[in-house]
């Protein structure tokens, strides 16, 4: 909560309505594909679909990803059937990716997005995949490793253009066809996130979830009712 009132500018004040929103989807496809992985992982795409830099906020960006990984957790989906899994793997296309857009960065608050992802969002992220990745971006990507961390690139791995080596990783079964995979289109994916998404607006517009404040001395919890006297901990 202490992350998400930092970057208040990427975690709070979010309405699926919201112009900025629909901006973002009008350049960056986000899609969670419908097949768990064989380690029982969700996967979740990121891709440009304009490659035109000058409409892409970088902010915004980040802040329709926290709005889409939010409504997922606390939604069902009727096509995993609900099971739960047992970590994220991330999988990033840059094709299309220019210099320009890399300007847009702004690593302080990439920093934050990576370290809430990490370290506080309730997910387990045991992948992260880089696909397309050219030689331009392969150096850029060594200058900004120190924002990154070293946790991040820990589980980073990247992949060339027209390489088969995701397929090392994920099954090319459960991948979708943009991704020379056999599954659905990552746009049909993308439509049935958005949509969960949308309907969780109320939720997602709902500051005090996330708003810390210290108890009073009659919600103060007693050692009978700890975790530790009930024999947890």
């Amino acid at each position: 909560m202490e992350i998400r009132k930092t970057y208040s500018n990427i975690f709070h004040n979010r309405d699926t309505t919201d112009a900025r929103v629909h901006k973002v989807l009008q350049h960056v496809e986000m899609a969670l594909l419908p097949k768990l992985s064989p380690d029982n992982c969700r996967i979740i795409v990121t891709r440009l679909i304009d490659f035109n830099p000058d409409g892409i906020v970088f902010e915004d960006v980040l802040g329709v990803t926290s709005m889409l990984s939010d409504a997922n957790l606390i939604t069902s989906d009727d096509v995993t059937k609900n099971y739960l899994a047992d970590g994220e793997i991330l999988i990033y296309d840059s094709n299309g990716v220019t210099p320009k857009h890399l300007s847009k960065l702004g690593f302080s608050l990439m920093r934050g997005f990576f370290r809430y992802m990490i370290e506080a969002h309730p997910m387990r992220i045991k992948q992260i995949h880089i696909i397309n990745v050219s030689s331009l971006l392969d150096k850029i990507i060594m200058l900004i490793k120190p924002f990154i961390g070293s946790k991040v690139m820990n589980i980073m791995q990247f992949h060339a253009p027209g390489s088969e080596t995701l397929f090392d990783f994920i099954p090319r079964e459960i991948l979708p066809v943009e991704l020379n995979g056999n599954d659905e289109s990552i746009e049909i994916c993308n439509k049935n996130w958005i949509k969960r998404t949308e309907d969780c607006r109320e939720y997602l517009l709902n500051d005090d979830i996330w708003t810390l404040k210290e108890p009073d001395d009659s919600e103060n919890m007693s050692f009978e009712d700890s975790f530790a006297y009930m024999g947890f901990c």
